[in-house]
Formats: structure tokens, C-alpha cells, sequence
């Protein structure tokens, strides 16, 4: 019976622990490791995999051409899918509507990335927002159950510590990584081939 108290106290202490775990917003458990250690992790193990996951937003894929993205984009307006709008007197730029049901209509701007001026590697997607109108927020918790649908739930949720009110959801599956997020005034898509992100990184450090 002397060993009695001990058991009793080890027990309470576990309970106590397991108690006390932290949990993100999906309701999984927090490890002690630091966000930015286990992100890493994870990309590495993705990138160990050798999985490879091209297909981004409108089907444009990773490594297009310049060439393939202009074709792309004159197909995507054949189908009225994108739209070009006047961004100065001799240039045009081509958009596309982000649709949500209580949001409405957001004109979404689409900014291409090549590495070695060759290889679509990195996309960034930015919706117009009347801040008037609509909170930045708002509209990010709309789009959110869009992407889950598409990818699952976030594998990351990385705070913004300027903005309390905004966070960023992260999904990276083989070389692929996804960040839905905001800042004070934007919402932004951003879709990324890490390797070749890593690449044109190297080459600019040049």
C-alpha cells in the first residue's frame, strides 16, 4: 500500500500533461518543436517522396513556358474564364473572378513567375476587396472550405504576429506548396514549386 500515493500521483501527473496539450484550430495536437522547424520537416519529407503535384489554379501547370501560359490564358478567355483589363496605356493584364456566395464577384489578379525566364515555378492570385464593403477577414474564411475541398485541411496554420486577425493556411504535398492567407488590406493564393522556387532563390543570391 506504501507504493500506493506514487501510482496515484504518476497517474494524475499524465492526465494533467495530456490535459494540457495544445491544439490548433483543426483540433490536432501541437508538438514542442517550433512552426518553423516542423514546416521545414515536413517540406523535406515531401520533397524525399519524389512526389510531384503540377496542376495549379485554372490548370495552369508548374514549369509552363511563357509561351504555354499565353496559350493557356487565350484558351482560359476563349472559354471566359479570364478577361483582360487595360493596366496602362500599352499593356493589357489578364484576371479572373474569384466567385463566393456571400463575398460576390472579386476580380482576381494573376501574377506569373518563371525561373531562368523560362519555367513557371510560382504563382500569386490577389483578389480586389472593397474594404468598405467587405473584411479582409471575412472573405478569407470564405475562400477557406474552397481550398480544404480541393487539398484537405491545412497541414500548417502560421499566425501573422503584425495582424492577430489574420493567419495563413499552408499546404505543401510533394513539390507543391499552397499559402492561403492575408494581410491587413489583401487576401492572397500563392502557389509554389518548391525545388524550382529553391533554384531561382540560389540564382538571385548570385
Amino acid at each position: 500500500m506504501k507504493y500506493y500515493p506514487i501510482l496515484l500521483f504518476a497517474l494524475l501527473s499524465i492526465i494533467a500533461c495530456s490535459g494540457s496539450e495544445k491544439k490548433d484550430e483543426n483540433g490536432e495536437v501541437i508538438p514542442d518543436k517550433p512552426l518553423e522547424e516542423r514546416i521545414a520537416d515536413h517540406i523535406q519529407k515531401e520533397l524525399e517522396s519524389e512526389e510531384r503535384n503540377d496542376t495549379i489554379v485554372l490548370d495552369f501547370r508548374f514549369k509552363m513556358s511563357r509561351n504555354d501560359v499565353y496559350r493557356h490564358t487565350k484558351k482560359l478567355h476563349s472559354q471566359k474564364k479570364m478577361y483582360p483589363i487595360q493596366k496602362t496605356k500599352k499593356t493589357r493584364e489578364y484576371v479572373y473572378d474569384l466567385r463566393l456566395r456571400k463575398a460576390g464577384k472579386l476580380r482576381t489578379f494573376f501574377e506569373a513567375y518563371y525561373y531562368d525566364k523560362k519555367e513557371l515555378y510560382r504563382v500569386e492570385c490577389v483578389p480586389k476587396i472593397d474594404t468598405s464593403k467587405l473584411k479582409i477577414k471575412d472573405v478569407l474564411q470564405e475562400i477557406k472550405p474552397i481550398y480544404e475541398a480541393e487539398y484537405g485541411k491545412p497541414h500548417f496554420i502560421v499566425p501573422n504576429e503584425e495582424d492577430p486577425k489574420c493567419k495563413t493556411y499552408l499546404w505543401v504535398d510533394g513539390n507543391r506548396k499552397i499559402e492561403l492567407g492575408c494581410f491587413e488590406d489583401q487576401v492572397f493564393m500563392y502557389y509554389e514549386d518548391i525545388p524550382l522556387a529553391r533554384k531561382a532563390a540560389a540564382d538571385s543570391d548570385l
